[in-house]
């Protein structure tokens, strides 16, 4: 007797391959002293390809055996030897293309199990004798389409009782690329969105998303290496460098990404350099931004700064790409004239000496420093009254840099000594 099978569809990708996996495995077996036929439509054209035949206890053997179905160019990868012709049993991975042996009969099944009974003996040509699992049949079919196939179908075929039970089966879309035995995957390339800017500052980042929200398996590379623990569907990337995916999908098929690359500016790094009472910023931004003891300067937006006041200087660039730095702190001391006043603190010279007045006692026991312009500390002393002269005629005639601090510093400047 015989009954057909359909296939109902293909992969989702099928683009170089279409894929049939027969859910469940048909199983097909015949009662003793019969036979069964199975007449296979490959490629759902509604034309029948691979014919599959079992026979139990007939003639006082047991068979299995395929051929194709017409005559119509479909073939069965085997060999002919001087008795009979013989379906091939593959292993996965083996070539099913122009190179392999192929043969067109139509009116004789080539032998896949020849069982004898009742010893028990088996044929020593077929290469699916002592039930075998999991081999995969090669066959080229003439499609609906007009061109030939070339394919494979993965079986189980047993000799006693002799059963054949059918898995999946695939065939390669063209008429001259072969496919390999258990080869069921198209190549696929998963996109990457990124959800923002790729170029942006350091500290920064950028999702990257992938299109193939349907993969069971994930991996992120930077530059070609994988990136640990980057196992999801989407990635922040915070670093440079050229970012793509590996995706495997439900089929055990795997595809990778072109590549997206991923641009991290450098913060700018603006030093304060000072000349005279001039502050200026090394770097040549777009926007700058002064600041005094942390307070934003009012109107002090240009790349130098002519500073009229001692305290904690720093300066805020943009550059051209949108990033902002800030420099640190830079410590600024105003020259102070011949009678200067600063919170109830009055600080002038006369001749080679500084006179130092406190309006009031709170300020006793703060640290007066005097140093030269080079930075060398040449008085450290505490204001033990409200007025203090102190004598520098030791010491060469130049810019000297007061200092008058308890716990902050209450009163600095630069002052001149001829």
């Amino acid at each position: 007797m015989a009954a057909p099978i359909i296939a109902l569809g293909a992969s989702a990708n099928a683009q170089s391959i279409i894929y049939h996996d027969v859910v469940p495995d048909y199983e097909f077996t015949t009662s003793p002293g019969t036979s069964y036929a199975l007449h296979i439509d490959i490629d759902a054209d509604g034309a029948l390809d691979v014919n599959l035949q079992i026979a139990s206890q007939v003639g006082g053997f047991n068979f299995a055996g395929a051929r194709p179905h017409s005559a119509n160019g479909n073939k069965i990868m085997g060999f002919l030897n001087s008795i009979s012709y013989y379906a091939s049993a593959l292993n996965s991975g083996e070539a099913v293309d122009s190179n392999g042996n192929f043969w067109s009969q139509v009116g004789e099944y080539g032998e896949m199990v020849l069982y004898f009974l009742p010893n028990g003996s088996s044929g020593i040509y077929g290469e699916w004798q002592n039930n075998v699992m999991d081999k995969y049949l090669g066959f080229q079919i003439l499609g609906g389409d007009g061109i030939m196939h070339y394919g494979w179908m993965r079986m189980d075929v047993f000799q006693n009782p002799v059963k054949m039970v059918i898995k999946d089966w695939a065939y390669q879309v063209d008429s001259v690329t072969g496919i390999n035995a258990g080869d069921k995957c198209n190549e696929f390339f998963p996109a990457i969105t990124a959800l923002g800017a790729t170029a942006f500052c350091d500290g920064d980042s950028v999702i990257l998303e992938t299109d193939s929200l349907g993969g069971e398996d994930f991996q992120w590379l930077k530059d070609g290496q994988i990136i640990t623990g980057a196992t999801d569907n989407k990635y922040a990337a915070f670093s440079d460098g050229s970012y793509t995916i590996a995706v495997t999908d439900s089929e055990g098929c795997a595809g990778e990404s072109t590549s997206i690359a991923v641009n991290v500016n450098p913060l700018p790094q603006p030093v304060i350099t000072q000349g005279s009472d001039t502050l200026n910023s090394n770097i040549n931004a777009v926007s700058y931004q002064w600041y005094l003891n942390g307070n934003a300067i009012n109107g002090a937006t240009d790349q130098n700064y002519i500073a009229s006041q001692s305290g904690l200087y720093s300066v805020m660039v943009t550059d051209v790409n949108g990033c902002t730095g800030t420099s640190n702190i830079f410590q600024f001391y105003a020259l102070l004239t011949s009678s200067a006043h600063d919170d109830g603190i009055k600080i002038f010279s006369s001749g080679k000496k500084i006179h130092i007045q406190f309006n009031d006692e709170k300020y006793l026991g703060a640290e007066i420093k005097i140093r030269n312009s080079a930075g060398q500390t040449l008085v450290l002393t505490a204001a033990d009254s409200k007025t203090l002269i102190i004598d520098l005629a030791a010491f060469t005639a130049g810019i000297f840099i007061v200092t008058i601090h308890n716990e902050s510093i209450i009163a600095a400047g630069k002052i001149m000594i001829d």
